[in-house]
């Protein structure tokens, strides 16, 4: 793994699809998901030759403003958007906890996102600033997740998100990407009641450079799906989604899971709310 640190202008970029920011103190993640959308990175991030998954900038910026800070306030702020913010090298340089303790006061809503048990770390931080921390939970199945990604083990996601939770953090589980035909969300959601605010549903996305992996993937190991794939990825045939999106609704509703479009929860519930995030879209 190569490693460097990089100083930049700022941790802060204005996000183009909420009111509020993302912030992603690694550019790199050693955690290299099969599906990841990041995998454009390296040209941008000066490593033209060099493969996603193989390096990690590790960011230092000048301190936010007390004139920064108050701009923030009721602003979001996504961490991260292109990296896993607790991924193992934080332990050495702690430029995620760096950045909570900067936001500490600005009255910003924090969402985490991260494979990681590491997130523990922070506890009392993410307690202090209310911040959601969303747990990326695909499968229940760690012979699949090591197929697709070097993050942390289910258990190990698992029993953060329930330390998290009952330390009074606000915690979602977050399904995604759901991967079609192997992802089973009825049996995570069943697994995460008591210990997840909300579960967040997101369909798998399929671009390049990442699309011919993933394809391969599934028609090398899973070939009895690839014919339902070739119809969703390359004849975008999106109807199966809102199939699967109907079932889903009408099994939150058999069970006793409200089912909305909304946003990340801001109060524990003893059942978690499921929100759909791509669901009928087009329709």
């Amino acid at each position: 793994m190569e490693i460097r640190k990089k100083e930049v202008k700022s941790i802060l970029t204005k996000s183009p699809v909420h009111n509020g920011y993302t912030a992603n103190p690694y550019a790199g993640c050693a955690h290299n998901c099969l599906y990841c959308y990041a995998k454009y990175l390296p040209e941008w991030t000066g490593h033209e030759g060099g493969r996603w998954g193989e390096y990690v900038d590790v960011k230092y910026w000048k301190p936010l403003t007390e004139k920064q800070k108050k701009g923030l306030h009721g602003k979001s702020i996504f961490i991260a958007s292109a990296t896993d913010p607790y991924q193992d090298i934080e332990a050495k340089f702690g430029r995620t906890h760096a950045l909570l303790k900067e936001l500490r006061g600005t009255g910003a809503e924090i969402l985490i996102v991260t494979k990681s048990c590491n997130v523990v770390w922070d506890a009392p931080l993410l307690k202090e600033l209310n911040a959601t921390v969303a747990m990326s939970i695909n499968t229940l199945n760690d012979s699949f997740r090591r197929d697709i990604d070097n993050g942390h083990s289910i258990e190990k996601r698992l029993a953060a998100m329930e330390m998290l939770h009952d330390y009074g953090v606000l915690t979602t589980c977050f399904i995604s990407p759901v991967v079609p035909g192997i992802t089973n969300a009825p049996e995570i959601i069943k697994r995460v009641t008591g210990i997840s605010d909300e579960v967040y549903l997101e369909h798998l996305v399929l671009q390049n450079p990442y699309k011919g992996s993933v394809l391969y993937y599934v028609k090398t190991k899973y070939p009895d799906l690839y014919p339902y794939y070739d119809r969703l990825f390359n004849k975008g045939e999106l109807e199966e989604w809102w199939k699967w999106d109907d079932y889903m609704e009408e099994w939150c509703k058999e069970n006793g899971y409200e089912y909305s479009y909304k946003h990340f929860p801001k109060e524990h519930r003893e059942k978690p709310v499921v929100t759909n995030f791509r669901g009928h879209k087009g329709r």
